[in-house]
């Protein structure tokens, strides 16, 4: 599988900001139309998609868990099934984001159901063998203990026999987790440093995601930049960012390579430089 820049996805995110703009929803429609796709989401929105070109699914319906919303809003207007969209805390998905859709739909006309719902996704709320599609983009690194585990058994679970998982974490060539002194998702800071992420190498994506899950590895991919260009980006204020934040994909297209070897890319990566693991995974046929 080839490397897919997903320019039609930053088209997409583009026509998303404009409806919300003309629907009376100024602030996040600016957001999303001067920012369409952020640097890190974009060659991860292209291989997402391109699953689910390689895969036919007919109506499918998909899972995301606690996704960043604009994949889930493309992928409901695109496949026309069901998209079910989950954030553990977020209350944005039924503020926000469901009105971006109907706003999207109101302007250009879509014909999938799109729904909204409060999930953890340590314990979901769907029965056994609901979705063709599950996907996590940058969600279960962030699961405390050993809830990533968890996860990836509830994923198992809501997964239909033959459905895919495609699942986006941080990577490191060793295992680190880091720590912060402020609220996180849902939990509160209390003066102790609370968990905020973990960097998987290949031993902890093998026992904490794919053994926990007992489904079976099609394939993984990494990503990693040329240059690291985040290590400096996020050192500028927000503010300062602003009118650039539209280049950030282009950048991404530039900047981002895809490996399919852990070694290659170990000699590759360099001083500050980030990197990514794509797994994508199959519940096998029973």
């Amino acid at each position: 599988m080839g490397k897919s820049q997903p320019w039609h996805i930053y088209r997409f995110a583009m026509k998303v900001g404009f409806a919300a703009i003309c629907s009376g929803s100024i602030v996040n429609g600016l957001k999303q139309f001067l920012c369409p796709v952020g640097y890190w989401r974009f060659p991860v929105l292209g291989v997402v998609d391109q699953v689910l070109r390689e895969h036919s699914f007919n109506s499918p319906w998909i899972l995301d868990i606690g996704s960043p919303k604009l994949l889930s809003i493309y992928l409901a207007a695109k496949y026309r099934g069901v998209v079910h969209a989950t954030d553990i805390q977020d209350k944005n998905i039924f503020g926000r984001y469901a009105a971006e859709f109907k706003s999207y739909n109101s302007t250009f006309g879509a014909s999938g159901d799109y729904r909204v719902s409060l999930q953890d996704a340590r314990q979901l709320e769907f029965d056994n063998n609901t979705f063709d599609i599950v996907y996590s983009l940058s969600v279960i690194e962030h699961i405390p203990n050993g809830g990533d585990s968890k996860a990836m058994t509830e994923i198992e679970r809501v997964l239909k026999p033959g459905g895919l998982a495609i699942i986006e974490v941080p990577y490191a060539s060793e295992c680190y987790n880091t720590f912060t002194e402020e609220s996180v998702y849902e939990r509160e800071y209390n003066g102790q440093p609370l968990f905020y992420q973990r960097h998987y190498d290949d031993e902890s994506l093998q026992q904490r995601l794919i053994s926990a899950s007992c489904l079976v590895l099609l394939w993984k991919r990494y990503f990693a930049e040329r240059l690291p260009f985040e290590h400096y980006w996020g050192k500028i204020p927000d503010l300062c960012k602003v009118p650039f934040l539209w280049m950030e994909a282009i950048i991404s297209a530039i900047n981002h390579v895809q490996f399919t070897g852990f070694q290659a890319m170990h000699l590759y990566v360099r001083k500050h430089c980030g990197a990514n693991a794509i797994l994508l995974l199959q519940k096998p046929n029973k």
